[in-house]
C-alpha cells in the first residue's frame, strides 16, 4: 500500500530513443491514479570488450536470479550478459552468457561441429585468437599441465627473469623452461597456421574470465578446455607485464599473473613456475 517496484527490460533499439512508461494503480475505493516517467533507451554499440559472466544478483540473503529493487545498480543488470539473456544479441559463434567464440582447427579455419577437436579459439568480441592446451599428450609442446618461469629479454623492469635451464617441468626442446623459449618453439612450429603468439597482456588475459562460474577454472571451458581444475590450489598463468610492486633499486623482480581458479590476479616472482596460455592478433 506505501510502495511500489517494477522493473522492464528496455526494447532493442536501432536509434537513441525517448520512451515514456505509465504506470496506474487503483485502490480499493476504485480510486486511481496514473504517473508517467520518461526513459532514455540508447542504441547499442559495437563491443570491443567482454562483459563479466556474471548474471546473479546479490542481496542480504545470498544470490538469485531475480533483480534485486533494494540493491540497485548491480552487474548483472548491465552489459551483454543481461542484453544475451533478453535476446538482445545476436553472436557470430557460440559462448556462455555475453561471451562469443570460434572454434579453429590447425588451419585456422572455423569449426563449425563441435564434436570436431580444434586447436584455438577465436574471440569474436576482441578480435583475439587463443590457442587451446591438451591434456591427451604429456610430450606435446602444448600440454597443459608444463610450467614455466617468467623470461624476457626486452620490456622486463631490468630483470629478465629465469631462464630455467635443464629443467623437467615443459617440453621445450632446449629444457630451458622458461616462457620466451616457449614463445619462440611454439612460433617456430606455428599453431593453427599462425607464427606470431605471444603471452597475453594482464587485460587480455582477464578478458576471458568467466566469474559468473562457481567452479575452476574461470573460463568457458566447452572453448578453453584442460587448464586445469584445482579447487584448492592456484591455477597460476603469466601475463606479459612486469610488475612495479617489488621494485628494489630499479628493479623489478615480479611479474603480473591471474589464477583461474579464482579469477583474481596477482604479481608472482618471476623465477617461480607457472602455466601459460599464448594469444595473437587483437585491435
Amino acid at each position: 500500500p506505501t510502495a511500489f517496484n517494477t522493473i522492464a527490460t528496455s526494447p532493442l533499439v536501432t536509434s537513441n530513443q525517448t520512451l515514456t512508461y505509465t504506470i496506474a494503480a487503483t485502490d480499493s475505493f476504485r480510486n486511481t491514479k496514473s504517473a508517467q516517467m520518461n526513459a532514455q533507451v540508447y542504441a547499442p554499440v559495437a563491443r570491443v570488450i567482454n562483459d563479466t559472466g556474471v548474471t546473479r544478483f546479490g542481496s542480504a540473503e545470498g544470490f538469485n536470479n531475480n533483480h534485486q529493487s533494494n540493491y540497485p545498480g548491480q552487474d548483472a543488470s548491465y552489459g551483454a550478459d543481461r542484453q544475451t539473456a533478453s535476446g538482445q544479441v545476436i553472436k557470430v559463434g557460440e559462448g556462455a552468457q555475453g561471451f562469443d567464440f570460434t572454434r579453429l582447427d590447425d588451419n585456422g579455419d572455423a569449426v563449425d561441429n563441435p564434436s570436431f577437436s580444434f586447436s584455438c579459439v577465436r574471440d569474436n568480441v576482441t578480435a583475439l585468437v587463443w590457442q587451446v592446451k591438451t591434456n591427451q599428450d604429456s610430450n606435446s609442446i602444448h600440454f597443459a599441465n608444463q610450467q614455466f618461469t617468467w623470461y624476457a629479454e626486452e620490456d622486463n623492469g631490468n630483470f629478465p627473469g629465469s631462464l630455467n635451464e635443464d629443467s623437467s617441468t615443459c617440453n621445450v626442446q632446449s629444457q630451458a623452461c622458461n616462457t620466451q623459449a616457449y614463445i619462440d618453439q611454439t612460433n617456430t612450429q606455428g599453431q593453427c597456421g599462425f607464427f606470431d603468439w605471444r603471452l597475453p597482456t594482464p587485460n587480455e588475459l582477464q578478458s576471458i574470465v568467466h566469474y559468473g562460474k562457481s567452479s575452476p577454472p574461470v573460463v568457458d571451458e566447452t572453448f578453453f578446455p584442460n587448464l586445469g581444475s584445482a579447487v584448492d590450489q592456484k591455477l597460476w598463468y603469466w601475463t606479459s607485464q612486469t610488475s612495479a610492486d617489488g621494485v628494489n633499486d630499479d628493479v623489478a623482480y615480479n611479474a603480473w599473473a591471474f589464477d583461474l581458479q579464482s579469477g583474481n590476479d596477482g604479481f608472482l616472482l618471476k623465477t617461480s613456475q607457472q602455466r601459460v596460455i599464448l594469444v595473437r592478433a587483437g585491435r
